[in-house]
């Protein structure tokens, strides 16, 4: 049985060369990381971006931020051509290989969702944060794409509450807060095709067959409104302090 974080890498592999025309609701929440982060001054800081993919986040902290040192990870490969000339490490954001208190911050827009344990990760990665220094991300919650109608939730897939009760003691929280945003297409079949346009597909079932997509079509049917088939996220955003 293939990995799930192997399974999500070449999903997102396959989505590269589209990902930032059809990432709407990410490139919002990147706004809004950018917008918490303000009033902070990035000069003379070391800062970590954890799943860095296409730079989608990254150009934008970089038109308004100059950390002194930046350093890309993401679990793909090829995301490093997206993300010259910047340093790029291949690794599980979940367990990043760096010494303790080695940044003054460590930001990720729309990725803590795919985590498999993230208690542990956030206790992992606010021990790589200097006295002082700030966690933030944004990421998605259970509300997301509930139109598919899961089975069983994904462990990174948390609501506000859940995440908040997951913060490491040592950690202080400066912003928590939470939205949710639907998207409107013109088929059922638009909505699979963007889904996987973004690599949301994620921990989904690999193949579908031709019978399987035929019936989610028509289960999706139902919930056409005049403006179109629904497609519901439900991003997050928080910062927390060392």
């Amino acid at each position: 049985m293939t990995h799930p974080k192997v399974l999500l890498s070449r999903r997102f592999a396959r989505a590269l060369a589209v990902y930032d025309r059809e990432a709407v609701i990410q490139a919002e929440m990147a706004e809004a990381l950018l917008q918490a982060l303000s009033p902070y001054c990035f000069e003379r800081k070391y800062v970590l971006e954890i799943g860095a993919g296409t730079g989608l986040f990254t150009r934008r902290l970089l038109a308004r931020k100059r950390p002194a040192f930046l350093i890309t990870l993401d679990l793909t490969p090829a995301c490093a051509k997206y993300l010259r000339p910047l340093p790029f490490v291949v690794a599980d954001g979940e367990n990043p290989p760096f010494k303790p208190e080695s940044f003054d911050f460590i930001l990720a827009n729309a990725v803590f969702q795919w985590f498999l344990n993230p208690q542990k990760a956030f206790v992992t990665l606010a021990g790589l944060l200097k006295p002082g220094g700030l966690l933030a991300f944004t990421t998605f919650g259970p509300a997301t794409m509930k139109e598919f109608g899961r089975k069983e939730r994904p462990p990174g897939l948390n609501a506000l509450n859940e995440i908040r009760a997951m913060k490491p003691a040592f950690m202080k929280e400066i912003k928590a807060l939470s939205w949710q945003r639907v998207l409107y297409f013109p088929s059922p079949r638009e909505i699979l095709k963007h889904v996987r346009h973004t690599g949301a597909m994620g921990f989904l079932k690999p193949h579908w067959s031709p019978k399987e997509i035929k019936r989610w079509e028509m289960a999706y049917e139902s919930l056409k409104t005049p403006a179109g088939f629904p497609l519901t996220f439900e991003p997050i955003l928080i910062v927390w302090q060392r």
